[in-house]
């Protein structure tokens, strides 16, 4: 795992402090090595997922900013990680539960929904 995805994957949890928990089980789950990094941020997707309507509006908006800064970045790996893991993760998790996708939508930035977008498009297609 490069630093600047392992530095970056803190900013979350500065972010929501709530993510602690699950990012610190998947540390130690791993020790003495690091986490793999689509993994890591696996884990935070899943947990923004679960623990969002307890978050306040400012935690929201850091975390979904953080997703957006990743994806326009120029680490391609950190940005791979982002939407291969965090968003991904994200998606699963909320399901087919409309309710908590719309309330996260509105949080979602260009780059954040044209990836979810894509995905969703070639996960769900019809086969020919």
């Amino acid at each position: 795992m490069t630093l600047n995805a392992l530095d970056f994957s803190a900013k979350f949890v500065e972010a929501a402090p709530a993510l602690r928990e699950a990012v610190s089980d998947l540390f130690l789950y791993w020790e003495p090595d690091s986490p793999p990094v689509t993994s890591l941020y696996g884990v935070i997707g899943k947990d923004v997922a679960a623990k969002f309507d307890g978050f306040s509006h400012f935690e929201k908006e850091k975390i979904f900013a953080l997703i957006e800064e990743a994806l326009r970045g120029d680490d391609e790996m950190l940005g791979n990680a982002v939407a291969t893991g965090l968003l991904e993760a994200l998606v699963i998790r909320v399901g087919e539960d409309l309710g908590l996708w719309s309330r996260i939508d509105i949080y979602l930035g260009a780059e954040a929904r044209e990836y979810v977008d894509a995905w969703n498009a070639w996960c769900f297609r019809t086969p020919s």
